[in-house]
């Protein structure tokens, strides 16, 4: 019993950031403001972008509550160890990319 409770709480410890809200309307997995992959890849390694961005003509994803599975951004103050730690993160359209606008450079927050 111990054991799987110890378990349990590594994997809300490895857990990555909710996907709050997507405003990308062109992505494939956005329906209703909301994503609907199973998880996302946040970064490029220096830029914040949604990896996971796919414009296709096909609605994409299922039914879920969307996690980041991997944020690449090294610079992110929610970053740790390549997982986003921040409560939840939004996603919009800047510059002709998705982008995390959750994204603080790391000696610009304040932990």
């Amino acid at each position: 019993m111990i054991r799987k409770e110890k378990s349990q709480d590594r994997c809300k410890d490895l857990a990555g950031s909710i996907v709050k809200a997507c405003k990308v309307e062109s992505c494939s997995f956005n329906r209703n403001s909301r994503c609907h992959a199973l998880a996302i890849t946040i970064g490029d390694g220096s830029r914040p972008r949604c990896d996971t961005f796919v414009q296709e003509k096909a609605e994409g994803g299922i039914e879920t509550e969307t996690v980041v599975g991997a944020c690449k951004v090294a610079s992110c103050g929610h970053n740790k160890n390549l997982i986003c730690k921040a409560n939840f993160i939004d996603i919009i359209f800047r510059n002709k990319y998705p982008h995390c606008n959750t994204f603080q450079t790391k000696y610009l927050l304040k932990v």
